[in-house]
């Protein structure tokens, strides 16, 4: 069931608008709530919980490109938020909506799952070998 719920959100990859000062949407995962900026951090988390309670190895190495991709965007966009906002920004993501509020600031909620997300991810990756985790 877990897998039927994941698998979509890496094949619509990269096609849904981002509210956020993003440089590019190439990489988000789209969850089933359109436009949080907060779902490619979720769905990392959540998939990462789903390869360690699984240990389903193929799975992950079939979505190991579509996660490089969402991790890549995460600290792409991190990267850009600490030079257009100085002290302030550094490291974190670039202000943005937050569920449907569309006041922009540098959401705590945001942060944390995109760091969770990354953090999972790149662990899950590592216990599988890939090269990029």
């Amino acid at each position: 069931m877990a897998r039927r719920y994941l698998d979509p959100m890496c094949a619509t990859q990269g096609s849904d608008d981002v509210n956020a000062r993003v440089e590019s949407g190439d990489g988000i995962l789209v969850g089933y709530w359109a436009h949080y900026t907060f779902n490619t951090g979720f769905i990392l988390w959540n998939g990462a919980n789903h390869y360690r309670f699984t240990r389903d190895a193929e799975w992950l190495r079939r979505v190991a490109p579509n996660w490089v991709k969402a991790c890549d965007w995460i600290a792409r966009e991190r990267r850009g938020a600490a030079k257009a906002g100085g002290a302030f920004g550094a490291g974190l993501f670039p202000p943005c909506g937050l569920e449907d509020l569309q006041q922009w600031y540098y959401w705590t909620m945001t942060n944390a799952y995109f760091a969770a997300g990354l953090r999972h991810a790149a662990e899950a990756l590592a216990d599988i070998g890939h090269p990029e985790a």
